[in-house]
């Protein structure tokens, strides 16, 4: 077999070394590349003419190489090689590159185009028959002995062992019993293994079924024991009357007291406000709060003030302390200045700290 290496750097391609090339050989020249100065991933197919109008070309394999086709080395003249790459994408072609060509002179080989050898003798044809048979024989032996299988089988203790074959067209199948051993001695007791980690501790399991009732005890000793105290009426106990007297008096100290005054054309001078009253007045000219109790932070006190200004001129005479923080309807600048044709219902109460008033007016 011959050889032919070339160069090729980037678009130039020189012979580096060549072996002969004779007419009528057929894939007989390995043609080897050496690429320089290529990026990766082309495709590369090597070309080959002595008649360009019957140029032949072939794929490199993965060591750029390929033989050089023989059905163009027709004639004693120049063999012109080279070689292009290709890049495409899905079906696009997206690069190719070609190079410049290389030649090598064919030379003249013991084969002549066109000439037909004469008939072999008799005894030729029969040398080449038998031996065409016996390769024939040798190829099916080597096919039947690459699908060979083999099973084992287990016979008996004591038993003959047995070889089966089985011959198919494509395959050799061989069945062989061989007899079970024996048993042996049992063998030394094994070291003791190490002790294993913990296991997980499992789930509590249900509660168990009350056991039965135990026996009575003895009778204990009876004790000795120390007289008792005497409980004191309204100390350690009330009795039914007391508490229900309780109650009332409760209910008659928290009760709102109402007090109405009713009159026209008159002055009404409330004096010293009392907790806990409501002070209903009607149709007077003139409504004098008088003073407040004595206030602690600590102190309670509430009370309210109703009173009409029915047909009167403004503004209502009015006359209260002036310690009191108004809010509501009918304040001007700090102070309750009552208008004519209205509904007030007045609430006074002590936060701790100040005498509050709010005033709730409607028209009438």
């Amino acid at each position: 077999m011959g050889n032919i290496i070339l160069s090729v750097h980037d678009r130039e391609t020189t012979l580096v070394s060549a072996d002969t090339i004779t007419i009528g050989e057929i894939e007989e020249t390995l043609c080897h590349f050496d690429f320089t100065e290529w990026q990766p991933g082309y495709t590369k197919t090597a070309i080959f003419y002595q008649d360009i109008d019957n140029a032949v070309l072939r794929p490199l394999d993965t060591n750029n190489e390929c033989y050089i086709p023989g059905d163009i080395i027709k004639t004693q003249d120049w063999l012109y090689i080279g070689v292009y790459g290709e890049i495409v994408e899905g079906n696009v072609l997206i690069k190719r590159k070609p190079v410049k060509w290389a030649g090598i002179v064919v030379s003249n080989g013991s084969f002549l185009p066109g000439a037909v050898p004469p008939p072999p003798p008799a005894d030729v044809y029969d040398i080449i028959v038998a031996m065409m048979q016996q390769q024939a024989e040798n190829a099916a032996d080597a096919m039947k002995i690459a699908n060979m299988e083999i099973s084992i089988s287990t016979l008996a203790e004591n038993a003959q062992p047995t070889v089966e074959k089985e011959e198919t067209e494509d395959a050799i199948l061989f069945n062989i019993g061989l007899p079970q051993g024996k048993t042996g001695n049992v063998g030394p007791t094994g070291q003791t293994g190490e002790t294993g980690a913990t296991g997980e501790t499992g789930p509590q399991g249900p509660p168990g079924e009350q056991g039965p009732i135990g026996e009575t005890g003895a009778t204990g000793e009876n004790g000795i024991g120390f007289d008792g105290y005497s409980p004191v009426k309204g100390t350690d106990y009330w009795t039914d009357t007391d508490k229900s007297e309780i109650i009332s008096d409760t209910i008659t100290s928290v009760q709102t007291q109402i007090i109405i005054s009713n009159g026209a054309g008159n002055e009404l001078n409330l004096g010293t406000l009392e907790s806990n009253k409501e002070y209903r007045c009607t149709y007077y000219t003139n409504i004098i709060i008088g003073t407040f109790p004595t206030f602690t932070t600590t102190s309670i006190f509430f009370c309210s003030i109703v009173f009409t200004s029915v047909g009167l001129s403004n503004p209502i005479p009015l006359s209260y302390p002036s310690n009191i923080k108004w809010t509501g309807s009918d304040i001007v600048s700090g102070s309750f200045v009552p208008v004519s044709n209205r509904f007030y219902n007045v609430s006074l109460w002590w936060d701790g700290t100040y005498m509050n008033g709010d005033v709730r007016g409607i028209n009438i």
